[in-house]
């Protein structure tokens, strides 16, 4: 999952997390991303998964996108690359992933591991007997 966080312009501190798969950035109604701000477009760019797992920048025909103040109209993305469309600039990110607690699974670990020692101590005792 992927993050969009906007550093300069109208939106300024406001983070969108869109759902996996392409994601338009704009200021039309049909955007994923909409954003308001000197200089941007009804469509400005896609970002777009690649089948690799990386993900790519496209620039709209005719529309100025800069990645690190360079001026692309196409570009491989990586965690915290700086978008430049118009007056607003947005940095890239990856989601951190959720990690799920591990507690029960310990737990069970646990049960399981003293469990068998209380087994093999019951064998040893009848054995020794």
């Amino acid at each position: 999952m992927i993050e969009l966080a906007v550093l300069a312009g109208p939106d300024s501190g406001k983070t969108f997390r869109p759902a996996v798969g392409s994601v338009s950035v704009g200021r039309g109604t049909t955007m994923t991303v909409r954003l308001s701000g000197a200089g941007v477009w009804d469509h400005h760019f896609d970002v777009v998964p690649s089948p690799d797992g990386r993900f790519e920048l496209m620039a709209t025909e005719g529309t100025k996108v800069t990645i690190d103040d360079g001026y692309v109209d196409r570009c491989p993305l990586r965690n915290g690359t700086i978008i430049g469309c118009g007056a607003v600039r947005l940095r890239f990110g990856l989601v951190p992933p959720i990690q799920r607690p591990l507690e029960i699974r310990e737990r069970i670990f646990w049960l399981g591991f003293f469990a068998i020692i209380a087994a093999e101590i019951a064998v040893l005792a009848w054995v020794g007997q």
